[in-house]
């Protein structure tokens, strides 16, 4: 199932069908689930990236004339697959309880890409643990859960990207590309340059000073959105190699869809007999309202399991309960999502016109998330869950 688009980011990626290609490859075999994973937006943000990096490499960054061109696709390699690595941190953390330390949360995203043969491969993880890996050919479309026909969608990527990097090359010439200055990243001096689209993308590549290679690069789109800031931690044309696109192996089925029905008030008493175990909560105080709701999920064997989940409402927080399957993913969980050690959670910032934070974690046989309006209220009320007696 794919995620939702956001309509602005492509509209502004309209004339780019390269990457809307990528992306739907890359998100297809996505959840939606909250932050945590990436959806279809972030995926197109990652293969822009990619896109830029490589431009980044072939644009006469300093000194204009065959020889700076030379040694920027000499650094890159002259292999026929593309090979690129980049990775980034967005609004989640991962947080201790006991000190209320913070570190990144670390989404990684790697890439091959034959042009000749018009293959796409790309591996997704999320702080460490890969949540997915996807083989795009010009005619299957191959998962973990399994191979379909492509339906004639393929990874379209060289012809739009010789002409992106013919056109920045053009605006660089022209004097339509800005320099905007240097800093250092990683402890390397860099020059930032800017181009913009002919949508209004505006992109912004930090380039080693001395290699040409592509450190970090970053977009904003109109309405003055911006892509993370995606660190490019490998680039490179390499040679073909056995096994580089082969299918992934089918894993075990897990959640690709769900629902379920209206909630239904229920008593805190009544919780445990819905769950069939004691809910965590928060005592009565400031509790407002408890219900339940039936749910289930299709699986990607295309079998459907069904579960229940319980909702307790404090006056800012949100308590969700679930023993089953069904009932976990209705929470967030879908089984590949990264475990930060115990005592740790990972700390998601929402989406909309108020600040809110969610968590999901693990109690015994409860599965649980949590949501409150700051992080510092996230942590206090995830210190404070108790069995309810």
């Amino acid at each position: 199932m794919s995620v939702a688009v956001d309509r602005e980011l492509l509209e502004s990626l309209q004339d780019r069908s390269d990457l809307v290609a990528v992306a739907d490859a890359i998100a297809d075999t996505q959840r939606p689930r909250a932050a945590r994973r990436l959806s279809r937006r972030t995926a197109l943000a990652a293969a822009a990236a990619v896109v830029a990096a490589v431009a980044a490499l072939a644009a006469p960054w300093g000194e204009r004339g065959p020889a700076t061109v030379e040694r920027a696709l000499a650094a890159l390699g002259s292999g026929p697959v593309l090979h690129a690595v980049v990775e980034y941190t967005g609004e989640d953390v991962v947080i201790d309880l006991a000190t209320g330390r913070e570190r990144p949360f670390v989404h990684r995203a790697e890439y091959w890409y034959d042009a000749e043969r018009q293959f796409f491969r790309s591996t997704l993880s999320n702080d460490g643990v890969q949540v997915s890996d996807s083989v795009l050919t010009p005619t299957h479309h191959h998962t973990e859960s399994g191979s379909r026909p492509s339906d004639g969608t393929t990874a379209s990527l060289p012809p739009p990207l010789s002409g992106f990097a013919t056109g920045y090359r053009e605006a660089l010439e022209n004097g339509d590309a800005v320099d905007a200055g240097v800093r250092v990243v990683d402890g390397r001096r860099a020059r930032l340059l800017a181009f913009a689209s002919s949508s209004g993308e505006l992109t912004t590549v930090a380039v080693d000073a001395e290699t040409y290679r592509p450190l970090e690069l970053r977009s904003r789109y109109p309405g003055g959105r911006h892509s993370p800031v995606f660190t490019v931690r490998e680039i490179e044309l390499i040679q073909r190699e056995d096994g580089q696109f082969a299918p992934p192996p089918v894993g075990a089925p897990r959640p690709s869809v769900g629902g379920g029905t209206s909630a239904v008030p229920i008593s805190p008493a009544q919780a445990a007999t819905t769950l069939g175990t004691e809910p965590l909560w928060l005592g009565e105080a400031g509790l407002e309202r408890v219900v339940r709701s039936e749910v289930f999920t299709e699986l990607t064997d295309g079998s459907r399991v069904e579960g229940v989940v319980v909702r307790l409402r404090y006056r800012s927080t949100r308590v969700g309960l679930a023993t089953d399957l069904a009932g976990a993913y209705a929470l967030g969980f879908d089984g590949v999502e990264a475990t930060p050690r115990p005592g740790s959670i990972v700390a998601t910032r929402g989406w909309g016109r108020h600040e809110s934070w969610q968590t999901s974690l693990e109690r015994g046989p409860l599965y649980v998330s949590v949501t409150a309006r700051t992080k510092a209220e996230l942590i206090t009320v995830v210190r404070a869950l108790r069995v309810r007696r």
